[in-house]
């Protein structure tokens, strides 16, 4: 059966497709203005997320539109949040507009000792989620 929900903050919108069991997370372009918001953001998502059909597969993050709202002040909080979020999938897929904030996300990634990959293409980042798990 497919089960699907949707979830839609100030900051984010989230889909959830239980057939695929792919989660799709899209940050809006209202940026974030006090850790609060951050921190209510998630806690909306990943209670969301609990219920999801056949668990927690893989999540494709969607950053484009909310790449350049992020205050340098703020953007420590939003990684804890985004590593423990990331931590609870199998595979995920970020998706970025530019190169360079591509490599920002892949240094993150690697400092955090995350396992996701991150493309500025959105047709490779779905073949990436869709494909088998011997990637």
């Amino acid at each position: 059966m497919n089960q699907q929900f949707n979830l839609d903050t100030s900051h984010f919108t989230l889909t959830c497709d239980g057939l695929e069991r792919i989660s799709r997370l899209s940050r809006t372009q209202l940026p974030f203005e006090e850790k609060i918001d951050i921190a209510r953001s998630f806690i909306a998502i990943e209670r969301s997320l609990l219920d999801i059909p056949g668990g927690k597969r893989r999540l494709l993050f969607d950053m484009r539109d909310g790449t350049r709202l992020l205050r340098p002040a703020l953007e420590a909080e939003f990684h804890q949040p985004f590593a423990a979020l990331v931590r609870g999938f199998e595979r995920v897929a970020v998706l970025h507009q530019s190169a360079v904030g591509k490599l920002q996300i892949q240094r993150f990634a690697r400092e955090s000792e995350l396992s996701l990959q991150v493309f500025i293409n959105a047709n490779l980042a779905e073949a990436f989620l869709k494909s088998s798990d011997e990637a």
